[in-house]
């Protein structure tokens, strides 16, 4: 995997997409970014929304990058993981960019179903 990691241009790694950020709730104060690449997305919405962020990402190098930022960071591909948190932890879940590269996204979002709460909502994004 690292190799398709390093073929980006590290600026890809170090940008967020505004769109997201504007998306989610000021008040969403637990938020996961699954696919969290560097943690950028998640270091503006710690900034902005004072959120503690997870962040969940596939390639080392990314996720290395993003334990500096995030509140704390899971190395893995969610698609194999198990996840250890009670059920509705996060107020949001983001998917930035990753539904499309995984194998089964419905078995994806089944699985990370119970640990949002109810009154929140789940953020995707496709390209």
């Amino acid at each position: 995997m690292s190799d398709f990691y390093n073929q980006k241009d590290e600026t890809y790694y170090q940008s967020y997409n505004t769109v997201l950020v504007n998306l989610i709730p000021e008040q969403a104060k637990r938020i996961v970014d699954i696919g969290c690449s560097s943690g950028r997305l998640g270091e503006v919405l710690k900034e902005r929304n004072g959120a503690y962020v997870t962040g969940i990402e596939a390639f080392k190098e990314a996720a290395t990058k993003a334990k500096k930022v995030l509140d704390r960071v899971h190395y893995g591909n969610i698609e194999d993981e198990a996840w250890p948190y009670p059920d509705e932890t996060f107020d949001v879940v983001v998917f930035g960019d990753v539904l499309e590269h995984l194998v089964d996204p419905w078995a994806v979002l089944r699985k990370v179903h119970p640990f949002f709460r109810r009154r929140w909502s789940r953020m995707c994004k496709y390209s």
